[in-house]
């Protein structure tokens, strides 16, 4: 009986662990897939419904800091799916909880940032929201100016974008001052993005630099700009506008780059070696960076190896969508959009521009790694030799025992006293040194995988003029070779005079 409730009592303890366990991870089986599969069928409100039954809760990612370092990303992946449903304020939830993550939490790169402000803007455009909306704009501004300060080139070639959209929104305010700079500082981001993209900066942009020169009364900017950009286009009374951004495909996915430094036997002579051992971080980085970032890829004989160090990065793969243009058509006017924003190009030039200290980094940490499992090794060793060393003169020490007929459970204690205690002080050292070598497995290091997945591949403008009332819009998607592929109906879109509407819309082909 007395068993019986024991191993009742195991039972229900095991099953409160896992009912917990449940409860902390949603209902299981979250799959990433699925929610693409969602968005790829145009049903964004599904795909947020089956990541708020089946994802992970951001109470249960908080409660463990390794869960949390593992699964942050996934809110700014939440974060765009509940904007896509339409559901911004949980959207500006989500943003909001990626922007301070706790220690080991996924930050984000610079260019994922900038997205970040983007989405953000348009969360408070659609609330209906103009102030905070003008806010985001700033801080987005302040963000760029940073970013420039700490040579982060991956969000300057979004930046145009972001100033651009900020543009948009002063103006859509009235705030003609900020209209006015944003809109210069979007002329001068495009400009430099177009040395590393295809970015050119949309016209615009200059017949918004006349238009607000002269509201401004800057006569002397606005003779300038006319020269360079030329008169621009005044609408008439009653006229609304349209400003709509197209978001296509998704961002590219990360492969692996492999690097392989072979260590050779002549290092070990090395008294790097010896003084890494004190724990001497800047000592092991000069080492890799002097010696082993040189051997990258080279191949040497058995007898010169003492050991290969394995590094692996997360480098981006070109990932272009099948869409890769948009016309917009009304009754009366159409209009073509213009690239402002590529994605990949960031994501690409961010690992580019990171690439060299992201290697040096990884292979330093890995290179330590590997320090400290040869001394392990080396404890471990000298260990097993000083217990086959004792083994023998335990024996040996019997042998004396019985020849002097002593006693030899006494005797043989007082010799072992001090030797067990070491071997107990050894214990604990052995079996991290076996769960460093089965879990951390010595000789290959991987750089931060984390990525924000769904963020699109590039983004188009289109900017129109329109008369006041209900619209319904063609949209035509065109192929790399500017071929018209497909079109989709946007119905009920309401333009009101003298006003800026702003919509987005994307495709996953």
């Amino acid at each position: 009986m007395k068993m019986s409730l024991r191993v009742l009592g195991i039972f229900l303890v095991c099953v409160g662990f896992l009912l917990v366990q449940l409860l902390l991870s949603g209902c299981g089986g979250f799959k990433m897939q699925e929610v693409h599969t969602l968005l790829e069928a145009e049903n964004p409100e599904a795909a947020y419904a089956y990541m708020a039954e089946k994802g992970p809760r951001e109470n249960s990612i908080w409660a463990d800091p390794r869960r949390f370092a593992k699964e942050s990303g996934y809110l700014f992946e939440r974060a765009l799916v509940a904007h896509y449903a339409r559901r911004f304020s949980e959207s500006h939830r989500d943003f909001s909880l990626t922007e301070n993550p706790p220690k080991k939490g996924y930050p984000g790169t610079s260019f994922e940032k900038l997205m970040r402000h983007y989405y953000q803007i348009l969360n408070y455009l659609y609330l209906n929201r103009l102030e905070q909306a003008l806010a985001e704009c700033h801080r987005a501004m302040v963000y760029i100016s940073d970013s420039q300060t700490e040579g982060e080139d991956d969000a300057l070639l979004g930046a145009g974008l972001l100033a651009h959209l900020s543009g948009m929104c002063f103006e859509a305010a009235g705030e003609w001052n900020d209209a006015f700079s944003s809109y210069q500082q979007a002329e001068t981001f495009y400009q430099q993005a177009a040395l590393k993209t295809e970015i050119k900066m949309p016209t615009d942009v200059g017949e918004a630099l006349v238009r607000l020169a002269r509201q401004l009364e800057l006569y002397n900017e606005a003779s300038r700009y006319l020269r360079q950009y030329g008169e621009p286009h005044t609408p008439a009374d009653g006229i609304g506008e349209l400003i709509l951004f197209y978001e296509s495909g998704y961002v590219p996915r990360n492969s692996n780059e492999r690097f392989t430094f072979p260590i050779l036997q002549i290092d070990t002579t090395n008294e790097v070696f010896g003084k890494i051992n004190k724990n001497k971080q800047a000592i092991a980085r000069d080492f890799v960076v002097n010696t082993l970032l040189d051997r990258e890829g080279q191949s040497y004989a058995d007898k010169d190896l003492e050991y290969v160090l394995r590094v692996d990065l997360p480098a981006r793969q070109a990932n272009r969508p099948n869409l890769m243009g948009i016309a917009v058509q009304t009754d009366n006017s159409q209009q073509n959009g213009v690239l402002v924003a590529d994605i990949q190009a960031m994501a690409q030039e961010s690992y580019n521009a990171k690439r060299t200290s992201l290697l040096i980094d990884t292979t330093t940490h890995v290179f330590r790694r590997y320090i400290n499992y040869r001394n392990n090794k080396y404890h471990v060793e000298q260990k097993k030799k000083r217990e086959k060393k004792l083994e023998i003169q335990k024996e040996e020490r019997e042998k004396e025992i019985q020849q002097r007929d002593l006693p030899s459970s006494v005797e043989t204690q007082k010799l072992f006293n001090v030797e067990a205690g070491h071997r107990v002080g050894k214990l604990t050292s052995d079996l991290i040194y076996a769960q460093d070598e089965n879990e951390r497995k010595p000789g290959t290091g991987n750089a931060d995988r984390r990525f924000w997945k769904m963020l699109p591949n590039q983004i188009f403008l289109v900017r129109m003029q329109l008369p006041q009332g209900i619209h319904n819009l063609t949209l035509s998607f065109l192929d790399a070779n500017g071929q018209y592929t497909e079109s989709q109906i946007l119905q009920n879109v309401e333009i009101s005079p003298n006003h800026i509407t702003f919509l987005n819309f994307r495709t996953y082909k």
